[in-house]
């Protein structure tokens, strides 16, 4: 069938608005920009405008395609194909592809703005190489002979992973590009031992150590840190026996209201001294301590004492009156506290005691009973009470109202392995008045007596008993006046009865009473005779 070949005059642009059949031929003529016609084009899509295919077009795919001689013969040879998976341009051939070799039109040539991705292997240059732009290397540069860098100069770009090793001579200064910018070292990464010959112009100075021999200095020495002197410091403005203060701006002075001799420590005229030969404390007036106070010795105050810190009293202290403590109180030997009529009231969230035992009623003549005392929201004057009676022997709980109960406790054993109830198992009396397990159990769903001797099923009712079922009663007489049956026990231990209703069903035996020994049996034979 024949293909009609339309043929557009004009820009190829043109072609956007006209359509065509599947196969059909489109000539176009004209340009676009430096592409200059004529050019062939295949319909491809049937009566869409502008679904053309340009037949001069570079096929391209993931893989180059072989070409079979039997199948596409040498049509195809010549046609160029870019292959994206190895990014190569081949030229398809029924003799096999060949991938179009370019570096002959860069060898002997002068080439600009060429952009380089990834160099693999070595490069070699034998002249000059002059780069204006950015150039990046992951690989080892090595470079003979004199090396000019101009513009910005970055060396590394992660601070703990690169390294700048410089084997040769500065010849040159290291001037920073602007003043009070740049440090040289850090607090984790500091310099070793620094040489210099000529002036140190330093304006703050941060030593951890610093040995000098000689020094003087015209202005005032600022120290921020610790200073150690190993000689004398000499103040020539200070009184002999005076005790050094700060003053006004922090500059050191002495002041008449403390002194010292060399064993008496005196606050003003002597309203408050201490005694370093025996630790003595004497005050006229009244004392208050604000924070931790350590006595060792005789603390006298004949006025009023406040303490709002801590105390640590390792001597005797007496208080005849009233003591009030604000802070903590901590004692490291024994706290006693006496007295026939005492109470110790504690006002406390939370009291912890170190010692594992609480002793009370320890000091004799004992009471009769000693336990503890509670009170909950709900009480009114009165308390609840867990009292020890050592008489008897046992734990009490005294109620409100007064009565008491015994706290019933499991069979007692040796400490540490004392006797627990089992689950399951009802508990029973035993001696000293506790509990202990019984032989009476249950599981869930059965009631058993000694493992198997008794059992009932909580669900059926079904009763099994191991040993014999002894009646201590002979039971009730059958007067006519009430229905009876005769109990028995089938091959499978299980208790069953024989109806009382009459029947005419031919027997070949009776049950009976045997005279000679007592017993019921069954038997064919009545009185000699035999039974029809």
């Amino acid at each position: 069938m024949a293909q009609i070949i339309k043929h557009r005059r004009g820009g190829i642009g043109t072609l956007k608005d006209v359509t065509a059949r599947v196969g059909e031929f489109v000539m176009a003529t004209g340009s676009i920009n430096d592409l200059n016609g004529p050019m062939v084009f295949i319909g491809e899509s049937e009566g869409v405008a502008g679904a053309y295919r340009p037949v001069s077009k570079i096929f391209q795919g993931s893989t180059a395609p072989t070409i079979s001689v039997g199948s596409y013969g040498s049509v195809i040879d010549g046609t160029p194909f870019y292959a994206t998976g190895n990014k190569t341009l081949y030229i398809l051939s029924k003799d096999g592809n060949s991938d179009i070799d370019l570096t002959g039109n860069i060898e002997g040539n002068t080439i600009s703005g060429l952009t380089i991705n990834k160099l693999t292997g070595d490069l070699e240059l034998d002249g000059d190489l002059n780069m204006t732009g950015n150039t990046h290397q992951t690989g080892s540069i090595f470079l003979t002979g004199d090396v000019t860098l101009r513009g910005n100069i970055n060396i590394g770009d992660n601070l703990t992973g690169d390294t700048v090793n410089i084997n040769g001579e500065i010849s040159s200064s290291l001037i920073p590009s602007g003043n009070n910018l740049f440090d040289l070292g850090s607090a984790t990464n500091s310099w070793n031992d620094l040489y210099v010959s000529g002036t140190a112009y330093i304006e703050n100075i941060s030593l951890a150590g610093i040995n000098v021999n000689s020094i003087a200095l015209p202005g005032n020495l600022t120290v921020s840190g610790t200073t150690i002197l190993s000689g004398s410091v000499l103040v020539e403005d200070l009184t002999n026996n005076r005790v050094v203060i700060a003053g006004a701006n922090g500059l050191l002075e002495d002041d008449t209201n403390f002194t010292f001799d060399g064993s008496t420590l005196k606050v003003g005229d002597g309203n408050f001294e201490v005694d370093v030969n025996d630790g003595d404390i004497r005050t006229s007036g009244s004392l208050s301590v604000d924070g931790s106070a350590t006595i060792k010795n005789t603390l006298t105050v004949t006025g009023t004492t406040t303490i709002h810190g801590d105390e640590t009293v390792n001597g005797i202290l007496t208080v005849t009156g009233n003591t009030q403590l604000g802070g903590n109180l901590y004692v490291s030997g024994n706290l006693e506290v006496l007295g026939t009529a005492t109470n110790v009231n504690l006002e406390s969230s939370t009291v912890n005691i170190g010692d594992n035992i609480i002793q009370v009623n320890a000091y004799s003549p004992f009471d009769r009973y000693a336990g503890l005392s509670a009170y909950d929201s709900g009480s009114v004057g009165l308390s609840g009470s867990f009292l020890w009676d050592a008489i008897n022997d046992y734990w009490l709980v005294q109620y409100s109202n007064g009565n008491t109960g015994k706290i019933v406790s499991v069979t007692t054993g040796s400490m540490g392995s004392e006797a627990s109830l089992t689950d399951g198992t009802f508990p029973i009396a035993t001696s000293n008045g506790t509990i202990g397990n019984s032989l009476l159990t249950y599981s869930g769903t059965t009631l058993v007596l000694n493992t198997n001797k008794f059992s009932v099923d909580s669900g059926t009712g079904d009763t099994t008993i191991t040993g014999n079922l002894t009646l201590s009663y002979s039971g009730g007489t059958d007067n006519a006046l009430s229905s009876s049956a005769i109990v028995f026990r089938n091959s499978s231990n299980i208790l069953g009865y024989v109806s009382t209703t009459a029947t005419t069903d031919v027997m070949d035996g009776i049950l009976g009473y045997k005279n000679s020994n007592g017993a019921l049996v069954f038997s064919t034979v009545i009185d000699g005779g035999s039974y029809v």
